[in-house]
């Protein structure tokens, strides 16, 4: 029986039943919160960490009961059966239902001062959608997460663009996104990568995996970066984290009984935006623009 997320502490243990406890969720969107300091050694590696304050936490716990009706239904408690094309067409559904609460908008409103901050100049284009994660326990890389990688291998706008991760479920320490220190400096030419090959992991191109934001043509780094020194992107409860695009990061194998949740998106200076690509999920071009509000 597949655990269904508890938003304010955790996860509900494994068997323990699907009783929808949102009260300190609800407690978290009536405050005010404040921004965390993120200077030293996290924002020097091209990480910085903010605290959700004003209707970016209203928005994480709207988001955060969107999950509970989406995964919370008794009839599909077996959810771990499920196979990956049809458990990729309702992770769609609920990202559907989160986008149209128009999160990446919402966000950069609440945070237009921190992410103009990180990013260096007040007119910011942005990801149209957002990717809402579900990894279920013991799956392996491609099946719902992706592995090691930067943005720009998939993009060449990207090389100036910052991801935007929050965590919707206090994850454990090592069920966390993962990174390797100081890779936001090496050059792209020096990272070599395998090709995988279409298809492999079952996510079909222009299928729902693929709509979720899982890679249909996978690619491997197998050398240029130095994995020996991969850390734990540890974000505490409320928080979100923005960080250098450029930075080798992945999401790891979910080894604990509960499903991992979290929610991205890309943010970039409007000025950079070069290849106006459409986001066939979004049916419309990849980067909006987000001015100051």
């Amino acid at each position: 029986m597949t655990v269904f997320p508890r938003f304010d502490t955790g996860f509900f243990g494994r068997g323990r039943g699907m009783r929808l406890q949102m009260g300190a969720a609800r407690r978290m969107s009536g405050q005010a919160m404040t921004q965390t300091t993120d200077e030293g050694d996290l924002a020097a590696s091209g990480i910085h960490h903010l605290t959700l304050r004003g209707d970016a936490a209203v928005l994480k716990t709207e988001i955060s009961a969107i999950i509970l009706e989406a995964f919370g239904n008794s009839e599909i408690s077996s959810i771990e059966s499920i196979k990956s094309e049809n458990y990729y067409a309702l992770v769609l559904q609920a990202q559907n239902k989160v986008n149209a609460l128009d999160p990446v908008r919402r966000l950069v409103r609440a945070h237009h001062a921190d992410f103009s901050r990180i990013v260096g100049t007040k007119d910011l284009s942005a990801q149209r959608i957002s990717y809402l994660r579900a990894v279920r326990p013991s799956r392996e890389v491609g099946d719902e997460f992706v592995d090691f990688h930067r943005e720009s291998l998939f993009n060449p706008d990207m090389v100036h663009a910052f991801n935007v991760w929050i965590p919707l479920s206090q994850a454990a320490t090592g069920n966390v996104l993962r990174y390797v220190p100081g890779s936001h400096h090496i050059p792209d030419e020096e990272i070599v990568c395998r090709n995988e090959g279409v298809g492999m992991r079952g996510v079909e191109k222009f299928g729902a995996g693929h709509k979720v934001g899982l890679l249909y043509d996978r690619k491997t780094i197998v050398s240029g970066v130095d994995f020996s020194a991969v850390d734990a992107m540890r974000v505490p409860e409320g928080q979100m984290v923005v960080f250098d695009g450029n930075l080798i990061h992945g999401a790891g194998r979910n080894d604990t009984n509960d499903i991992r949740f979290s929610l991205d998106f890309r943010i970039i200076p409007a000025r950079r935006v070069m290849n106006h690509s459409v986001n066939f999920a979004a049916g419309d071009a990849y980067f909006t623009e987000l001015y100051q509000p």
